[in-house]
């Protein structure tokens, strides 16, 4: 006895994203981690920008993504307040994207 067919089945879903509130604070010179849970089948992969470019920590080394999709900054600087953009991809349908925005609070020495 031949078998002449059979079938694959595999389970896909495209990408969804989640990142909160969708805002967050932290102290200059201190660090603060941005959350952005992407969940899919295959597991997507997180990608974080700001003002249109992409943040890998190439540019500023104080910036880095990390395995579950978080964002950390070290030593925040007052110019790092505003607008992230976190988006997650996995080849099956479109990639969502949602953002944060991050307020620096500025030390107040007396």
């Amino acid at each position: 006895m031949f078998i002449d067919q059979f079938f694959i089945y595999v389970g896909v879903s495209e990408p969804t994203i989640d990142v909160g509130f969708g805002y967050a604070t932290a102290l200059e010179d201190g660090t603060v981690t941005l959350q952005c849970h992407a969940t899919g089948i295959p597991e997507p992969n997180v990608a974080w920008s700001r003002d249109g470019r992409r943040i890998d920590g190439s540019v500023d080394n104080r910036m880095y993504v990390g395995d579950d999709g978080s964002l950390t900054i070290t030593f925040v600087e007052k110019t790092d307040a505003g607008i992230y953009e976190c988006s997650a991809y996995n080849g099956i349908g479109q990639t969502p994207s949602d953002t944060v925005e991050l307020t620096v609070y500025c030390k107040i020495l007396l």
